[in-house]
């Protein structure tokens, strides 16, 4: 499926093996810690972190979370978008401005790659021509926007629900990693 794709795993194999998949582009986002939540976001919605560009990121913040995340990394943004569309995928922005939709409308149709822009910037005009459409999170109070990992996200759940993603199991007062067993107070 992702030709390009640097780094692909066993677990990255059974995220596209879901009737509607998600991947999240990461590409120009300023702050490592950023990336690094971004990451761990993304494995807890079930979403596949896509990386583009050159720049090496400090994955603080991922909580060890990158050792058990599928990251797929392409140079160009173009080589991403054409990986996304072969999977078919829609393109959509995570951007407040006009013609965008809110997520708590689940606008989804099919697999969808979301774009996160620059935390100052939000996305680019060249990252906004690759998009089919854009989404952007209702807000209640008087700040102007959303740290980009909260965005992320709320988008990312909202379409983890709209898909009928399977939630993890928990145990105890945390999620279960994938391939780790369950035993129960008495050992079984």
């Amino acid at each position: 499926m992702m030709e390009n794709s640097v780094n692909k795993t066993k677990k990255q194999e059974v995220y596209v093996r879901q009737p509607h998949q998600s991947y999240l582009i990461l590409n120009n986002v300023a702050k490592d810690s950023n990336f690094g939540f971004l990451i761990r976001t993304a494995n807890a919605m079930g979403a596949v972190p896509v990386i583009v560009g050159r720049r090496r990121y400090s994955r603080g913040g991922a909580a060890g979370g990158t050792r058990r995340t599928p990251v797929s990394s392409f140079l160009r943004m173009s080589d991403a978008v054409a990986a996304m569309r072969e999977a078919g995928c829609d393109l959509c922005g995570i951007e407040i401005m006009p013609q965008a939709k809110s997520a708590i409308d689940k606008p989804f149709r099919k697999s969808t790659a979301f774009i996160v822009g620059n935390e100052g910037e939000g996305l680019t005009d060249s990252l906004k021509s690759w998009c089919d459409y854009f989404v952007y999170v209702p807000q209640y109070g008087t700040a102007v926007s959303l740290n980009i990992n909260v965005a992320a996200g709320i988008v990312l759940h909202q379409y983890a629900v709209w898909a009928g993603f399977k939630e993890s199991p928990r145990q105890g007062e945390k999620f279960q990693r994938s391939g780790e067993q369950v035993i129960d107070a008495e050992g079984r």
